[in-house]
């Protein structure tokens, strides 16, 4: 959108910041590209606390400049909201992304792709066990597996880690 608007109108928008320019709406889509440009080229995918807290409060403003304060609200709960599966265009921004580094070192990745490959010798049944502990993972990010020694808990969570890992999770 931002490489139409700065081809197809008089609008001014620039790379870096800060902005030298004089229009207002130049300003603020500069600072929106400049902060998303930041986000999904950056090569460790780390963000401290302050710098995010920093870049959000420029990229709110700068919407909240073009869209009027009835984005402030918008803006003030994007910044705590949990992505969900409605959020699939985000989500696909986001793996996309992650896709392009890998913030695992290649040594501890690589003993991951073998332990994967060890798992996938297993022949696992699917149990109801097994079904509710992929669903809460799901559903959470999260699952806990508790039992007495030998009834599988270790097997049930590399069934599901193998389903996350064929779905382009990180596991």
């Amino acid at each position: 959108m931002i490489c139409l608007i700065r081809n197809l109108t008089k609008i001014q928008i620039e790379d870096e910041l800060p902005f030298t320019g004089n229009d207002v709406v130049g300003a603020a889509l500069t600072t929106i590209k400049y902060y998303r440009n930041k986000i999904m080229h950056s090569s460790d995918g780390i963000l401290k606390d302050v710098m995010f807290n920093k870049w959000w409060d420029e990229t709110s403003n700068a919407i909240i400049q073009l869209g009027g304060i009835s984005f402030i609200e918008s803006c003030s709960l994007a910044k705590v909201r949990r992505l969900d599966r409605n959020d699939r265009e985000i989500l696909n921004e986001i793996r996309n992304m992650i896709g392009t580094f890998d913030p695992v070192p290649k040594g501890v990745r690589d003993i991951c792709d073998r332990r994967i490959l060890e798992w996938k010798k297993e022949n696992v049944a699917q149990t109801r066990a097994i079904k509710r502990l992929t669903e809460l993972v799901e559903l959470h990010n999260v699952a806990l597996a508790v039992g007495p020694s030998g009834c599988g808990k270790s097997t049930a969570i590399h069934s599901i880690a193998l389903q996350l890992a064929q779905t382009k999770n990180t596991i």
